[in-house]
Parts: C-alpha cells; structure tokens; sequence
C-alpha cells in the first residue's frame, strides 16, 4: 500500500477515534454540570412544556437552536448530564461531516478527509462537543456555510447557494459570536473583487441566491433583536476590554496583552478557564502546530505572490475576524469566545498536509504519522487529565472541580442513588440550577421551619449552619445513620470557607460492615469500618455508637506503605455538625470521610481518637491506633 492510501486510512481511523473521544463517558468527563449547562437543560424542558422562543433570556440569554436540540436529546435519552450533553456530542460529530465538505469543497476530497480529521483529534472541538455550550453548533453552521458556498459558485449551483443561505442564517441562532460573520464575508468579497471580480460577477445569480436565503432565515431573530436590543447585547457589553468593571485596568494595556495572549494561543498557551480547555493547553501539540505555522507562511506567500490555494487566504481571514471575539474582550485567550474559528483552523494544516503528499515521496508517511501524534497527545491529554492520569491534574483536581461545579453534582448523584425520599434546603435548590435540572422531585425545606415528615430511608442533605437544629430534631432515634460533609467552599472575597451542606442518610444495618467491636475509653464503640478506593477517590467509613464521657476528635491517617503520612482528616465522629453531643440515644452513626488521591497510589489507613484539648489519644481495646485497610 502507497503512502497516499495509507494517509487515507490513517485518516478514516483518527476521525473514528475522534467520534469515540465525543461520546465515551460523556455524562462523567468532564465530571460536574455548570451552571450554564443546566440552564440550558431547564430551557430545553420549557421547550419540551410548549415554550417556544426564539431568543431565550435567562442566564445573559441565548440563541435557541441548541437549546432545541438539546430538547430532543433529553426527551430521548432523559434529563441526565449524558442526555443533556449528547446533543453537543452528535453537533461534534456532525460537525465532522461538515467539514469534510468544506475541505472537499475548497481542495478535494483529501483535504476534506484531513480537514475532518485534524478536528476529530482537535482537543479543542472534542472539549466543547463533550459540553452543553450552544457555541458547539456554530462551527458546524459555518463550515456547512462555506462548503455550499463554495459548491455554488464552483458549480453555478442556486440548490447549493440556497442550502449556503440556510446554513449561514441558521448560525445565527447558535452563537454570540456570529455577529462577526458579515466581516468574514465582506473580507472575502473585497479581496474576490480585487483579484477575481470576473468571474465573481458570473455568479451573481449564486451569490444574490445566498444573500437573499440568508436575509429570510435570519428575520425572526433580526425582528426579536431589534425590538429587544438591551437582551440581546448585553453580555456583549459585559465582557468587552473596554467595560472598566470588567476589566478593572487601562483598556489600551488589555488590549495589548489580549494581543501578545491571542497570537500565543495555538502553540504557546491557550485559555487558561478549566470549563474551555485543559487549562493552558494550547489548541495544538508541537508537531500540530509546527503544520499550521506552515500554512499560515503559505497563506501569507498566496496574498504576496498568489502561491498556492486560495483557500489559504480565505482560511487565513476566517481565522483573523473570528479571533476579535477574543482579542477584544476579556479573560483572553478564550476557547469559546473563538469557536467558529475551528473549520478554518483545521483547514489550514489539511491544505499543508495534502500538498506534502502530493509533494514529495514521503509525504503521505509523514502526514499519517502527524494525525497519529495529534489525536493520541489530545485523547492522553484530556482524558489523562480528568481520570487524574497526570501529576499536574491531580494537582489542580480542587481548581477543575470548582469550575464545573462539582461539589452540586456530587450532590445530585448521592441524591440519586439513594433510597426513599431526598430533602434538601431550598437555599441549595436556588444557587444551584444543576439541582433543579437533576433532582425534580426532591423535596425542599425552609431554615427555620420544620422538616417534611417522611418515612424511612430518607436522605438530608442539611445546611449546616442557621437552622441544622431543625434537622436534628426530626431524626429517628434508634437507627443507623450515615453522615458525611459536602465540598468545603470558598468564601469569595473577604469571606470564610463554608462547608455547602451536610448529610444524613438513615440505612439498613445490614448494609454496614460491621466488626468486633473497638471500644474507646471515653465510652464511644468502633463498631464497623470500610476503605473502597475507586480511582482517585477514597473513602473510609467509620461506624460508632455509644455515650461520650469525653470530648473527641477522630484522625484519620491515610499512610504509604512507609507509614509516611499522606493526607489527615481531624473531627468530631459524625462531623463537626453532628458530633456524638446530639445524637439521639441508641442512634448508630457512620461518619464518611473522602480524599483524593493519585490513582494506583498504595496506601494504608489508620484511625483513632484524642482529646481535642490536650491532644492525648484515648486508648481502646485494640490500642490507640487502628489500622483499618484497605
């Protein structure tokens, strides 16, 4: 087999692995649902109530054609993180197809095939298909734009200038960012006019088709804009360098440093927000990357001396206008903010790529082995990363999950998975849309009100703060009862760490794995214990019951096979919100305690009690320090 022919299966394979990095794990990676994420569910399931919109306001608003397609993946797969999610996937995978065209259009079917395959393996695109952003669709929008464009006037086509027409008016209804489109086009018709005008004017009748279809599609929305302007331009007035709230510096400066930022983007550092990228990462590895900067010198030899295809020049223009959305607003550079950029960013690499196997001998070798690197360096590096893989994630594990806002779905999966009836504080249920969209049926209580009677099993997740007076009181006595912390939150500026709830899960006595009892001298008996490591989390379980003599504090030690301690918790058993004070008699508690680890990490666990004032452990009938696994 030929390198060209093996370029071409190689190409096959890495747009299949591309598909399968946009739909594995799809509800877990990234783990937590941002807000922005559930408002689109909620809008989604006001669509599925009858609610239609063409412009939806909530949130800083949002064009509605993802919301709609958000609509049926919910409706068919339900209202999870997966079924919300899985209508940006099938966008990315469409969004494959698309540009396949685009290259085919533009250069041939090999360009096409390289184009489709440098975005199956862009990290970038595999990111936002793998979240419920609508910033997803308009990359497909456009490049399905600019490949029937592209058939209309090469062919002299009206059906394909129509299908250009709807395709481009339809962009508008996906994302912010589509308001710099008419820039790219009139670039594109300066520079047709200055160095093709001829035959631009034998296809007038196309390019009048495009225009006039596009006019009609977008008139919903360019009516709603213009009778509702303060909803639709807000947000943009809220990110621009120039609003000083936002940037909080001389807009000159800003604009400066989002210059050097944006140029540094695609192969020295890319956004650093977790929620657009693996932060810092920047949109290609170096092989990648060294391929783009080729094509932007060849880019830059057609506008001099009209080397090479003009698709270079068209790409290069698609990419400079579509780089404003960045450069001139904050937190730059920023993956979304630049996401129709993505089709010609893919493109330029693809045109270097098929000129090189054209070129010379080992040309197709070498493409073959540049596509093999690029989509094995982003499927290690994102998946790597949220699987905890790499020393640099773990590290940044708190940062990543504060960003999506993990501590809520944590939540939410607790919630699900457990038995009977959930009570949460309506406090909870406001903050975070997340809930609103996961648990439907919880039922919510008021601080300072009494809770909603409920049979056994229930699940509390209690405020732990005003009002966790109210939950004691509605407790069972006699029973057995898990009790674990929430996220520890920050406080934001100027305010104290909180912890976002506790919670309270009465059980089955025979689901806890109970031991010989350990018996402590300050009257509280160890009477069960569990350590399950999965992945990068571990859990240890603690079960106690008994009367307190003494105050005490649990440590939990989790040590390597040295006995060097890694990581320790300190705390009342049962919590600090729970502590053996208020327990109800002939309660029984497990006190559930997490960590974080780096996976594969052999460790041993090690527990005991002291006195919190004068640091003395209390003995027991196995020692002072027992090492429970795992």
């Amino acid at each position: 087999m030929d390198s060209k022919r093996v370029l071409l299966v190689v190409a096959l394979l890495v747009i299949a692995g591309g598909i399968g990095m946009r739909l594995a794990a799809l509800g877990d990676i990234p783990y937590g649902l941002y807000h922005d994420e559930a408002f689109y569910g909620l809008d989604a399931l006001s669509v599925l109530d009858g609610e239609h919109r063409i412009y939806f306001p909530s949130n800083n608003g949002r064009e509605g054609l993802h919301i709609y397609l958000m609509a049926g993946t919910i409706a068919t797969f339900g209202r999870t993180e997966a079924g919300l999610r899985a209508a940006s996937a099938l966008v990315g995978i469409a969004t494959l197809g698309a540009v396949y065209l685009l290259g085919h259009a533009w250069g041939n079917s090999r360009v096409g095939l390289l184009t489709a395959a440098i975005t199956a393996g862009l990290l970038w695109h595999v990111h936002f298909s793998r979240i419920a952003f609508r910033a997803v669709s308009l990359p497909l929008m456009l490049a399905l734009a600019a490949a029937c464009g592209a058939f209309a006037l090469r062919k002299q086509s009206v059906p394909w200038a129509a299908a250009a027409g709807v395709a481009l008016g339809l962009s508008v209804y996906t994302y912010t960012a589509v308001r710099l489109v008419p820039f790219i086009m009139l670039l594109w018709l300066i520079y047709g006019l200055a160095v093709h005008r001829p035959w631009l004017w034998e296809r007038r009748r196309e390019i009048a088709t495009i225009v006039g279809v596009t006019a009609l599609v977008t008139l919903p929305f360019a009516l709603f804009a213009t009778s509702n302007p303060a909803v639709v331009f807000e947000r943009v007035g809220q990110v621009g360098v120039w609003n000083a709230a936002a940037q909080q510096a001389d807009p000159n400066a800003g604009l400066l440093a989002n210059l050097w930022a944006v140029l540094g983007m695609f192969n020295l550092q890319g956004d650093q927000v977790w929620r657009h990228n693996i932060a810092g990462r920047p949109v290609f590895g170096p092989v990648m990357g060294v391929v783009f900067l080729v094509g932007i010198v060849r880019a830059g030899q057609h506008v001099l001396r009209r080397e090479g295809s003009i698709a270079y020049v068209l790409a290069l223009g698609w990419i400079g206008i579509m780089l404003v959305a960045t450069l001139l607003t904050i937190q730059a550079p920023s993956f979304l903010r630049t996401i129709g950029a993505i089709p010609a960013v893919a493109l330029l690499p693809a045109l270097v790529l098929d000129e090189a196997a054209d070129r010379f001998s080992w040309g197709g070798m070498a493409a073959s082995v540049v596509l093999v690197v690029h989509v094995l360096l982003t499927g290690w590096a994102y998946f790597g990363c949220h699987m905890m893989l790499l020393p640099r994630c773990v590290d940044s594990a708190q940062a990543r999950a504060e960003a999506y806002q993990a501590e809520a779905t944590e939540l939410a999966d607790q919630a699900r998975a457990a038995a009977g009836s959930v009570i949460l504080p309506e406090r909870l249920y406001t903050t975070y849309p997340s809930l609103r969209f996961l648990l439907p049926d919880a039922i919510r209580y008021v601080d300072g009100e009494p809770l909603p009677a409920q049979p056994e099993p229930v699940t509390i997740f209690a405020w732990p703060y005003e009002g966790i007076e109210q939950v004691w009181a509605a407790l069972p006595g006699d029973t057995s009862l898990i009790v674990q912390k929430g996220a520890l939150m920050d406080g934001g500026a100027g305010g104290d760490p909180f912890y976002l709830y506790v919670l309270l899960q009465t059980t089955d006595e025979a689901a806890i794995r109970t031991t010989e009892p350990v018996r402590f001298s300050n009257g509280l008996a160890l009477v069960g214990s569990e350590v399950v490591q999965q992945g990068a989390r571990l859990t240890v379980e603690l079960t106690w019951e008994g009367t307190q003599t003494a105050a005490s504090q649990v440590f939990v030690h989790i040590r390597d096979e040295d006995a060097t301690i890694l990581q320790q918790a300190d705390e009342p058993p049962g919590t600090l919100f729970f502590s053996p004070g208020v327990w109800p008699e002939g309660i029984r508690v497990t006190h559930r305690i997490t960590f974080r680890i780096r996976p594969g990490t052999a460790v041993e666990v090690a527990v005991g009690l002291y006195d919190p004032l004068t640091g003395e452990r209390f003995s027991s009938t196995a020692g002072d320090v027992l090492v429970i696994g795992p």
